[in-house]
């Protein structure tokens, strides 16, 4: 398999995806891009260092009115998408997946969109390899994952308040934005536990540095994933 990609193949039909379309009648292209560590064994089952793959997608997600089914024995559409995963660095994915992106007529879509976790060096990545991106969205779980881990610190983990308190500012991230949350967790008095506070300081500093990628209500407005 890795000798059939070094010299460039392709996989799967080269057929166009039926690309939906949003709230403006737009059909949209999505593409991904994150890491993930990878476990691993030495001889003997020795304990060895993990690996790191850097795993890239191109998808077409269903929008959520679609998702639902229309009438009874309605048809759901099909979830699409194709993925290129390197252990080499995200350096190494952006012609494959463009070729993957041709095969299923990417170029054909109105417009692009991307989503990441907002790690180092992905937003350049993603607007590098595929100019035509529109937005770099922030993984709207990935943001509220840090709101659950000040909760948790805040509250205690597993409390029914560390729950709600999370769902609350969740709902209030999706429905509003971040920049809407961002400007309330400055306000934010979180006690005087020097854990809290330093969860606090680090949630503080992240929704700092992604909240121009946390126009959820706006990226909602639009059709768009999230």
């Amino acid at each position: 398999l890795g000798r059939r990609l070094e010299v460039g193949e392709t996989f799967g039909p080269a057929r166009d995806w039926a690309w939906h379309k949003d709230a403006e009648g737009v059909t949209c292209a999505y593409v991904s891009l994150d890491g993930t560590s990878v476990p691993q064994q030495g001889p003997g089952a020795a304990k060895a260092d993990g690996r790191m793959a850097t795993v890239a997608m191109i998808y077409n997600p269903i929008p959520e009115e679609r998702a639902r089914w229309a009438a009874p024995g309605g048809k759901r559409p099909p979830w699409q998408a194709r993925y290129q995963a390197s252990l080499r660095g995200q350096a190494t994915l952006g012609e494959a997946l463009r070729r993957q992106g041709a095969q299923v007529g990417m170029d054909r879509a109105g417009r692009w969109i991307a989503i990441s976790d907002g790690g180092s060096g992905l937003e350049d990545w993603l607007r590098g390899n595929f100019g035509r991106v529109e937005a770099v969205i922030l993984d709207f779980y990935h943001a509220s994952e840090h709101l659950g881990d000040l909760a948790k610190a805040w509250h205690g983990a597993g409390t029914e308040a560390a729950e709600a308190w999370h769902a609350d500012w969740s709902h209030r991230l999706k429905h509003e934005g971040g920049e809407a949350v961002l400007a309330a967790l400055r306000r934010l008095e979180c006690g005087s536990r020097p854990s809290a506070r330093e969860v606090w300081r680090q949630t503080v500093v992240y929704f700092e540095n992604q909240v121009h990628r946390m126009d959820y209500p706006g990226y909602r407005a639009r059709g768009w994933q999230i």
